[in-house]
């Protein structure tokens, strides 16, 4: 068994490969965040279109459409994403 020193010393990261992304504390540490809307942050996070569409999350997350949909309706009602329209502009 590892003592505290050895553990704290310990890279658990060192073998994973691809890409990471930062999430602000205010988020990773909000209790009341379901499971499925922090897993999806990530993604939407690294992901270059505006809005990838359902069957290109679903690909990557492993998550149903309902469940992506309630991810992010979650998102949206705690104001960490925005969802604009299409043929709408936000904030002009």
């Amino acid at each position: 068994m590892k003592t505290k020193e050895e553990m704290g010393k310990t890279n658990y990261f060192k073998n994973l490969e691809g890409e990471f992304v930062m999430i602000p504390n205010e988020i990773a540490k909000c209790p009341n965040i379901s499971l499925a809307a922090f897993r999806l942050l990530p993604y939407l996070a690294i992901n270059d279109e505006i809005f990838p569409g359902y069957k290109n999350i679903q690909k990557h997350t492993g998550m149903s459409r309902g469940t992506i949909s309630k991810a992010l309706e979650e998102l949206e009602k705690r104001k960490i994403i925005i969802q604009v329209k299409k043929g709408y502009s936000y904030g002009t």
